[in-house]
């Protein structure tokens, strides 16, 4: 038993020289504190800038256009008819993306000097959108 332990000891050593711990990644929790230009508080200790900051396509603004018809003054299918005949393409907004005051959950990176935000605390629901 007491070889095992050994054995164990020496390998969380050598695991621990191979890759030590300021490398890893972490996940960590940021308040916005501004998206332009971007600022994010972590852990309310310190203050990221933008270029610290990289955002995933989950923090960013997501649009998509709903083609609508209309045929004598009645919408086939889509949002809501630009003109009473004709049809057209109209922009919905699905996500606004981060807003000051969002939790946002990050990867720290390179020694912490770098923070991929992966997406809102919470989701991308907004009572905002569509």
């Amino acid at each position: 038993m007491e070889s095992i332990n050994r054995l164990r000891s020496a390998i969380d050593k050598i695991a621990k020289k191979a890759v030590p711990e300021q490398e890893l990644a972490d996940i960590v929790i940021g308040i916005v504190k501004n998206t332009s230009p971007w600022e994010i508080i972590v852990e309310n200790r310190f203050t990221l800038n933008e270029l610290q900051i990289i955002l995933s396509p989950f923090c960013k603004p997501i649009d998509a256009a709903a083609i609508e018809e209309t045929l004598h003054g009645h919408m086939f299918p889509g949002v809501g008819p630009t003109s009473s005949t004709g049809s057209g393409v109209t922009a919905i907004n699905l996500w606004g993306g981060l807003k000051n005051g969002d939790s946002v959950l990050m990867i720290r990176l390179a020694k912490g000097q770098i923070y991929y935000v992966l997406h809102k605390v919470g989701g991308i629901h907004d009572t905002n959108t569509i």
